[in-house]
């Protein structure tokens, strides 16, 4: 029970509520609904969920929140969560109502969204299962890590992978505290029954190749050239009739890095050899 100061009695509060209504032995007996509200974090990385709280005092019964730069950008529920995708500060607004009086709470920059740091991963050559195990290279920025069932101690073991196709994923965490990942196959191939059969004085260079390869050969006859990739298809086949010792430039523009095989075949012998190209 309490005394107002025209001196009426009520069990609870003075009405009309009045912030200078006070009794002699209790605090303010009236107060003023005020808005105020808290999030679970108030610095996060691009993509991550904010959970809002409302904090208002006094019996709030209707909530219109405004979420610069989130999704969704307004609410009208006691606690809502907030995705927020773009970078940069943004402001939080709170008003709320006791179906008589509003309050508005609004802080500026309260949210500090960081951007997603950029990951890159290089594609990776075609390898042979028979190879003994070897770091990763290619992720970007640095300092990442590798991960893939076949990886261990931060090698890549191909015997454990066995053939065929496997993802290689590259994580980064940069000084915010942010992570984002990039991710590339790795081939994984038989070797063992890939023989070279040798022409005398036949030649590929460079192997390993990057942009193309020269052949030679000492010989005047129809050529025919066939590559193939590690699956067996062909990907390239051309034939030449040099009018003297055989000589020609392939372009590898349209190859990825990787094993492959290249045939060599004349009217006299035919020469198989395994051709490696890197830097894609």
């Amino acid at each position: 029970m309490v005394i107002c100061p025209d001196r009426t009695v009520y069990n609870e509060i003075c009405w009309p509520p009045s912030v200078a209504c006070f009794d002699p032995y209790f605090e303010q007996c009236a107060p003023e609904i005020t808005a105020a509200f808290s999030a679970d974090k108030y610095e996060i990385c691009s993509g991550e969920l904010v959970h809002f709280y409302d904090g208002s005092t006094w019996g709030d019964t209707s909530w219109l929140w405004t979420f610069e730069g989130g999704n969704p950008s307004t609410s009208d529920i006691q606690n809502p969560v907030v995705n927020y995708d773009e970078a940069g500060t943004f402001d939080v607004s709170l008003t709320v109502s006791d179906g008589t009086a509003n309050s508005t709470s609004s802080v500026q920059n309260a949210i500090a969204v960081y951007p997603l740091p950029l990951v890159t991963m290089s594609a990776l050559d075609t390898v042979c299962v028979e190879s003994q195990a070897f770091e990763l290279s290619g992720g970007y920025p640095a300092g990442g890590e590798y991960s893939a069932p076949a990886i261990a101690n931060g090698m890549f073991h191909p015997g454990l992978a066995g053939v065929g196709s496997h993802t290689i994923t590259y994580s980064y965490t940069d000084l915010n505290g942010c992570e984002n990942s990039a991710t590339t196959p790795i081939i994984v191939t038989s070797c063992a029954g890939i023989e070279d059969k040798e022409i005398d004085d036949f030649q590929i260079y460079p192997n390993p190749a990057k942009d193309e390869i020269s052949l030679g050969l000492n010989y005047s006859g129809k050529v025919s050239v066939k590559i193939y990739n590690v699956l067996g298809i062909s990907i390239f086949e051309n034939e030449y009739q040099p009018a003297q010792k055989f000589r020609q430039t392939i372009s590898l523009s349209g190859f990825s890095g990787g094993l492959y095989v290249i045939s060599i075949h004349t009217d006299q012998k035919t020469c198989i050899k395994k051709l490696k190209i890197v830097g894609r």
